[in-house]
């Protein structure tokens, strides 16, 4: 509805891709083929990322990968919700396979970098939780047989941020656009609004105190206990890939976001 809304101004990745849908139909029905949207895309893209990870990975690697994917309860439990999840996962998904794109071509593809900066653009503004793919930045400083250099890592850093910066002109345009204010995200007023909303002192609510245990962990019990196990074998490799390992450490790290968020928000 073009609301202008701080309190939620880091989901705007969510909300402009779900307008587009809206142009097409009925916004009930676009909001399920959103949805529809949203799911096809990541199950494609959780086959495509298996099948290049690494290269012993076959067509069994992405079919299990898919199958593990398709029988999480969350899909069942939330069918036909587009949730900001949902967007959120879909713009993970897209980081980790264009970064696992460019550590194949030694990060020498200066159009893989920009493409990574402007996804990393979109993560901040689709929701907390994603924000988390700006680790993947960590295996610009390393390639296999090759020395940490500095220099090397900024050469190729500064075209993330070029990408970073063309995804931010997009959201210019877009508020302008939509909110009829280009520089909603960079108000103070805004900013603080939002933080005001999402970090205070008081206990979080009584359904997000157990988040842990009746989210993350009770939908992705079952795939988390292998993604532990493949982690095992990962290490155990003699030729160890910084790129891979910052791929797997992904749900980690995201584990850790969480349960600080946890402690001092009760939205996440």
């Amino acid at each position: 509805n073009n609301i202008q809304d701080p309190h939620w101004m880091t989901r705007y990745t969510h909300v402009y891709l779900q307008k587009f849908f809206f142009f097409f139909a009925d916004p009930i029905i676009a909001l399920k083929i959103f949805w529809a949207f949203l799911v096809a895309s990541s199950t494609i893209l959780v086959y495509w990322l298996s099948r290049t990870l690494t290269n012993t990975s076959t067509f069994i690697s992405g079919l299990l990968s898919v199958m593990f994917f398709a029988t999480l309860r969350l899909f069942s439990d939330s069918a036909g919700v587009a949730l900001a999840d949902y967007t959120g996962m879909l713009i993970v998904l897209l980081a980790l396979l264009v970064f696992s794109y460019s550590a194949k071509n030694a990060h020498e593809k200066k159009w893989l970098l920009i493409s990574l900066g402007i996804i990393f653009a979109l993560a901040l503004k689709t929701k907390e939780t994603t924000w988390m793919i700006s680790a993947l930045t960590f295996g610009l400083l390393y390639f296999p047989g090759r020395k940490i250099d500095l220099k090397d890592f900024w050469q190729k850093f500064k075209f993330i941020l070029i990408g970073f910066g063309l995804g931010v002109l997009l959201f210019v345009v877009m508020n302008g656009l939509f909110l009829g204010d280009a520089f909603f995200d960079f108000r103070p007023s805004n900013i603080q609004n939002y933080l005001s909303f999402y970090v205070q002192e008081e206990e979080s609510f009584e359904g997000t105190q157990n988040f842990l245990n009746h989210g993350y962990l009770a939908h992705f019990m079952i795939p988390f206990f292998l993604y532990l196990l493949a982690g095992r074998k990962l290490l155990a490799e003699k030729k160890f890939d910084l790129h891979v390992f910052l791929i797997w450490l992904f749900p980690i790290l995201l584990f850790v976001f969480l349960t600080i968020g946890l402690m001092n928000s009760p939205y996440y």
